[in-house]
């Protein structure tokens, strides 16, 4: 999209749900496991259990944590900024207040809470 920012994540190695000639799933293949350190920081996944997925998540989730720590007060009937912070940040905590707010504790990174303070001016309490 026009005015998106992309950050290379580095590389997944997806291992197959099936491996060729085996009719049954199989776990994650050292082989696959010893390339994907050799790749140089590249992350080995297996699509049958699962297994690699709490590395990848938490590569993930470093990703977005090097942002601040964001409080940000929103009405609950406002559905699109709640799905906006959700998509492109981190949400920590979240708690309904008194009068129909909700707030979040949230982390983004500079560039999506500049986007964020744009569009709700007034929603981010403290940065």
């Amino acid at each position: 999209p026009q005015g998106a920012s992309a950050a290379h994540v580095g590389e997944i190695l997806l291992q197959p749900r099936h491996l060729a000639g085996q009719q049954t799933p199989v776990g994650l293949d050292l082989g696959l496991a010893r390339a994907a350190r050799e790749a140089g920081g590249a992350l080995a996944v297996s699509a049958a259990t699962g297994e690699g997925c709490g590395p990848l998540i938490q590569h993930l989730a470093a990703l977005v944590d090097e942002g601040p720590l964001v409080t940000v007060e929103l009405e609950s009937s406002d559905g699109e900024g709640l799905a906006w912070l959700y998509r492109h940040g981190r949400v920590l905590d979240r708690r309904d207040a008194d009068g129909g707010a909700v707030i979040l504790r949230t982390r983004l990174d500079t560039a999506a809470l500049g986007r964020f303070e744009q569009m709700r001016p007034r929603a981010v309490a403290s940065a």
